[in-house]
């Protein structure tokens, strides 16, 4: 059996956790050096959520372009925007400076995460795809956890500023690990993606029409939208129950994904998507509701490993279980679907879930987004025998 672990896993992996670091070690900086601009909730989740808009339209568009591009260059190409970020922060002095930034952040975060997640498709053994992407996008969550606990160290003895050379150099780190990835050839066009490359809308709106592609993005979409309401609001919410460190939730969260992504994800290679999905979801509404009741940073800590525990399974095991359905001309765009839904409705937990912690306070807010993941559990059993129903081109397929 092929090992999952090669040397451009390893480089992969190193280059997506710098990158990681970079993104979330912004979370709790920014919205803290909003609230002392004087912005208020709905205001700072808007403009962090502009991140995730441009994020979900470019990955919407880019599955194909980064396909033809080549992975390595895509990569890069998301490097240096990150590059420039930082320092266009500390010139910013305000709430839509900082929105703006976000927008152009967005997208080079689109296009290297969307290049990671293609990478890994294809490099991974196929007899256990799921267990591959989950341990790869590690990374991320790992990231996920780093970030924010160097903004814990380093806030209160930096300026902000200074605190902008680590997310650089975070960024570098990522640079010179892509530069040790090797350049896979671009895959062959097929004769459907030949008749098709002209017209890329055309094929996008087809695959959002695809059952097969649309519900296990609508599926992940609800549990995203949790996440994104914690990411955006935990740091604030910290502060409103007297904790200071709020490196301790992120910290949890990427120790419980960790657990999960190593010995839980290779449950969806071996065992039916349905219970295990199901098991999963009731992870993520119980560790969201023990967040919404979370005084202490002990209990922020619990209710994030909780939500971890669930959460960490759910983006491998719908990504494989799509990609096995489709055709395999299909896989770019899809996968970029999948990608982008998640930013959308980070970007619209931001939003909306702003303006509702304005008006009822955080533990509502919280409690309300606990039904999005229940919602998506619910569509996802609905629907899985119509996606699993044979379709035409799996039975030309068979024949050939």
């Amino acid at each position: 059996m092929r090992s999952i672990v090669t040397r451009d896993f390893v480089f992969g992996f190193l280059a997506l956790l710098g990158f990681s670091t970079t993104q979330a070690f912004f979370l709790p900086v920014l919205p803290v050096r909003m609230a002392e601009m004087g912005s208020q909730e709905g205001a700072i989740g808007t403009a962090m959520a502009a991140f995730t808009l441009v994020s979900m339209l470019v990955g919407a568009f880019a599955g194909r372009a980064v396909q033809r591009i080549g992975h390595k260059r895509s990569l890069l190409g998301g490097v240096a925007v990150f590059l420039v970020v930082p320092w266009l922060f500390v010139v910013s002095s305000q709430t839509v400076g900082i929105g703006v930034i976000r927008l152009l952040q967005g997208a080079g975060w689109a296009v290297f995460l969307l290049a990671s997640v293609q990478f890994i498709a294809r490099t991974a053994p196929a007899a256990r795809p799921a267990t591959a992407i989950g341990l790869f996008m590690l990374s991320s969550h790992l990231g996920l956890a780093l970030g924010p606990m160097l903004a814990g160290i380093f806030s209160s003895r930096l300026s902000f500023q200074e605190l902008m050379i680590i997310p650089f150099v975070c960024t570098v780190g990522a640079a010179v690990s892509v530069g040790f990835i090797r350049s896979y050839p671009r895959p062959a066009e097929t004769q459907t993606t030949q008749n098709t490359g002209g017209n890329y809308l055309q094929d996008l709106w087809g695959a959002v029409g695809d059952i097969r592609v649309g519900v296990p993005v609508l599926a992940f979409s609800g549990c995203v939208f949790v996440l994104g309401t914690m990411v955006f609001f935990v740091p604030l919410y910290a502060l409103d129950i007297g904790v200071n460190n709020t490196g301790v939730f992120f910290t949890a969260f990427a120790v419980s994904v960790t657990f999960s992504r190593l010995t839980l994800t290779r449950l969806a290679d071996r065992f039916d998507i349905a219970p295990v999905f199901a098991v999963a979801i009731a992870f993520v509404v119980g560790g969201t509701v023990m967040l919404a009741f979370a005084r202490s940073s002990v209990t922020l800590a619990a209710a994030a490993a909780v939500f971890g525990t669930g959460f960490a399974v759910i983006y491998p095991m719908l990504n494989a279980y799509m990609i096995n359905l489709i055709p395999r001309d299909s896989v770019p765009i899809a996968v970029g679907l999948l990608t982008a839904s998640a930013d959308g409705w980070v970007s619209a937990a931001g939003v909306l879930m702003g303006h509702l912690a304005e008006r009822v306070g955080f533990t509502a807010t919280f409690l309300s987004a606990a039904v999005f993941p229940v919602l998506s559990l619910a569509i996802f059993l609905i629907a899985r025998p119509r996606m699993e129903r044979p379709r035409p081109e799996a039975v030309q397929a068979i024949g050939s």
